[in-house]
């Protein structure tokens, strides 16, 4: 019983880093039109639907963090099992029925302080610092992308020093703008909007 449940791990694993690969395809497919072909609706497209896609796993990545939480449960490691209820139950509130559960098995079972909840407006809404932190590492990947885009447009003529330049420090900034978000220094309501 235990080989099938390690082939169906490696599996999972195997199907993960090809959405993993899919989603910097799409990637790389904006940058390229949108600094190559100069098609901003299609790059737009390219991105949307990587966000789409973040919001279409919230359920399996709250599953997955709420089974986690179970699992440390049951062999008594009650630390890690508290936090990981605690990060559904704050992290996932668009997920009600695991957020509830998550909540519950805090206070009745391992009789841990109560989870705030915030007040939200949509699921994944600008506000969600989830998905704050998504748009900002997608916008690191953009910029990465648009980078070495740049630095072999340079290396093939097609470009000059400024123009990496530029994109190096775009690059920057939205390393710092990630760095402070996760620092709590930049608030999800003050996080700047993707470009």
């Amino acid at each position: 019983m235990k080989i099938w449940q390690a082939v169906a791990l490696v599996l999972i694993a195997l199907g993960m880093g090809a959405a993993q690969d899919r989603l910097a395809e799409t990637l790389r497919k904006g940058v390229v039109e949108e600094e190559k072909n100069q098609n901003l609706n299609a790059a737009i497209q390219a991105y949307q639907s990587i966000l789409s896609q973040f919001d279409q796993d919230r359920p399996t990545v709250a599953t997955a963090l709420f089974r986690l939480a179970e699992c440390y449960r049951k062999q008594g490691k009650s630390d890690q099992a508290i936090a990981a209820y605690k990060r559904v139950a704050s992290e996932f509130q668009d997920q009600t029925k695991l957020a509830e559960q998550s909540r519950m098995v805090l206070a009745q079972t391992l009789k841990a302080p109560p989870v705030r909840v915030a007040e939200t407006t949509t699921a994944q809404s600008e506000e969600d610092p989830r998905g704050v932190q998504a748009i900002l590492k997608l916008r690191v990947n953009i910029m990465e992308t648009r980078l070495a885009y740049r630095v072999q447009q340079h290396e093939l003529g097609a470009s000059n020093e400024a123009s990496v330049a530029e994109a190096r420090n775009e690059l920057l900034q939205a390393q710092q703008e990630l760095a402070a978000f996760e620092a709590g220094i930049l608030q999800p309501s003050t996080a700047p909007p993707q470009r």
